[in-house]
């Protein structure tokens, strides 16, 4: 398993949460709006999609400071049984599993014309980070299935917590036919869009300490780092971590 190179967890600041125990008579019963997150991780079906780049170049940036975005085309299976398609723009991201000696597909951010997914699945994305599956062994698919589940127990246990879409996805080279290969992969909400679900906003403030987050979240963070092996994060350093207030 390689759970420990890609874990976010998410703690909540302890300002927040005091706050939210005295709210100002005038606003307590006002805000009663939800924020339900973007369509695609309102289910849970895997979705067919198909992904079409020159990933012999794409594979090659395993810069951990390249900002190099090279083009593509998503196409995936809509509700209707029908194929939607769009372009978009394709990163390499990461830093263990960047290097080429560790996996051979990285694990990529992609980018969104907010223009051009009005009415996918897609819909109102900035950016969404895909987790790929790193080598073309039936054992790195299994390790996709297995990170998949962990951030749903993570859901079922904190509403503080990303959620997560599996995916089906048959890649494509049009210079490398013999690159085509289906491979489970799954996309991983964005960190400001599951943020404004529990009415809170991410902060990248580095030298965070655990004191100064909510007890119980806190502890149910490093309970499940714990349950699942994990030592690779830190609050202090916002590895692998982040904080919502």
């Amino acid at each position: 398993m390689m759970l420990h190179a890609r874990w976010l967890p998410l703690a909540l600041a302890l300002p927040a949460v005091l706050a939210a125990q005295q709210p100002a008579r005038d606003t307590a019963t006002k805000d009663t709006t939800t924020h339900k997150p973007t369509r695609l991780f309102r289910a849970r079906e895997p979705l067919p999609m198909w992904l079409q780049a020159d990933f012999k170049t794409v594979f090659k940036d395993r810069d951990t400071n390249s900002t190099k975005r090279y083009p593509a085309t998503l196409r995936y299976l809509g509700e209707k049984a029908d194929t939607v398609s769009f372009p978009v723009q394709l990163a390499t991201r990461g830093h263990y599993r960047l290097k080429a000696s560790t996996c051979a597909v990285p694990p990529l951010k992609v980018y969104f014309d907010k223009e051009k997914t009005k009415g996918t699945l897609f819909g109102g994305e900035g950016s969404l980070k895909l987790s790929t599956h790193c080598q073309s062994g039936n054992r790195y698919a299994q390790d996709v299935y297995l990170e998949y589940a962990v951030y749903g127990m993570y859901n079922v246990l904190t509403r503080v917590s990303l959620k997560a879409r599996l995916a089906t996805i048959t890649w494509t080279d049009p210079a490398d036919p013999k690159f085509t290969i289906t491979r489970p992969g799954f996309w991983l909400q964005d960190e400001e869009d599951m943020a404004k679900e529990v009415r809170g906003k991410v902060i990248m403030q580095t030298g965070g300490h655990a004191e100064e987050m909510e007890p119980k979240q806190m502890a149910i963070t490093d309970v499940f780092q714990y349950m699942i092996a994990n030592t690779d994060y830190s609050l202090s350093y916002l590895h692998n971590y982040r904080i919502i207030v």
